[in-house]
């Protein structure tokens, strides 16, 4: 699990507890905001990687594959 993640996680179930300080509201923007973008990302690298297998282009397969695998921190 990245970080971010574990982060988003932690300050969901500190909001459930008590309200959260301006700066966890910050920090929840920002991890919400990271993770809506990595997504995105991902979805357009994910739909370059089918293409790429359609048109049976490995070596730009490989790439779009190295390119996710830096998104997920692999």
């Amino acid at each position: 699990m990245h970080v971010v993640e574990k982060r988003l996680l932690e300050l969901v179930g500190i909001s459930f507890q008590r309200q959260l300080t301006a700066a966890e509201r910050d920090d929840l923007r920002f991890c919400h905001r990271f993770l809506v973008e990595r997504e995105w990302k991902l979805g357009l690298l994910e739909a370059q990687s089918y293409l790429a297998s359609l048109t049976n282009d490995t070596e730009w397969q490989h790439e779009i594959c190295r390119k996710i695998d830096a998104l997920d921190g692999r």
